[in-house]
């Protein structure tokens, strides 16, 4: 298995909105080409194949002083990483990451952030296995109306 992971181009908007999960809601650029090219651009993106084929990609941003976390001034952040179903298992996920991390630190972030449901037992063993540890919970909040 020969793993390639390049930074995104334009041209790979398409494979990245096929490929991603169907949003419940319709302004997810990520899951539309047209939105990904007008909102959010190639930067920041990075695309791994396999043999030439896609099979997934990694979203981050630069960002200064994150309103979560008051004592940190610039700081990278994984906003998406996402494997091909076929290709998962084999290592895709963390060679991104660790492409991700790498780049970052490169632009000067001593401090990276992401973020992934609790339930998502996958993504937590690979962000510890890459250094990633919780410090902040979020919660979701419901109320049933009654009849």
């Amino acid at each position: 298995m020969d793993v390639k992971v390049r930074k995104g181009r334009v041209s790979d908007f398409a494979n990245i909105a096929r490929s991603y999960w169907k949003p419940e809601v319709p302004w997810d650029p990520i899951a539309n080409p047209r939105m990904l090219k007008e909102h959010v651009g190639a930067k920041g993106f990075l695309v791994a194949e396999t043999d030439g084929e896609f099979a997934g990609f990694l979203h981050y941003l630069v960002g200064q002083h994150p309103w979560f976390d008051k004592g940190t001034s610039k700081y990278g952040q994984i906003l998406e990483l996402f494997v091909k179903t076929k290709f998962q298992g084999q290592g895709i996920g963390q060679i991104m990451l660790e492409r991700a991390i790498t780049d970052l630190k490169r632009k000067g972030c001593s401090t990276i952030y992401t973020h992934t449901d609790e339930t998502n037992e996958v993504a937590l063993k690979l962000y510890a296995k890459t250094g990633f540890r919780p410090f902040l919970k979020t919660f979701y909040l419901k109320r049933r109306s009654e009849s």
